[in-house]
């Protein structure tokens, strides 16, 4: 848990990014791409201070779950047949 963050953002935060400062769907291996291509509010981030971290799911549990919490995900489908 990272204190500091925590204290900054919400304390339910536990001080974890839900995604790279350079976005989570580019490149992680330019240096200059990570460098230069940051969101706004990550700007003072350091790129080389960050340690991405994948996991892989089994894709129809995860579609499951999707399905039940979607947070910033949408598309087109009836929750009523498809979840």
């Amino acid at each position: 848990q990272n204190q500091d963050r925590m204290s900054k953002y919400e304390p339910f935060s536990f001080g974890v990014r839900w995604q790279v400062p350079w976005g989570k769907h580019n490149p992680p291996g330019n240096y200059e791409f990570r460098q230069a291509h940051k969101a706004a509010k990550d700007k003072d981030i350091d790129s080389n201070s960050v340690l991405p971290a994948v996991t892989i799911r089994d894709p129809f549990g995860w579609m499951g779950s999707m399905c039940r919490h979607h947070y910033t995900a949408t598309w087109p489908h009836d929750e009523h047949r498809h979840c």
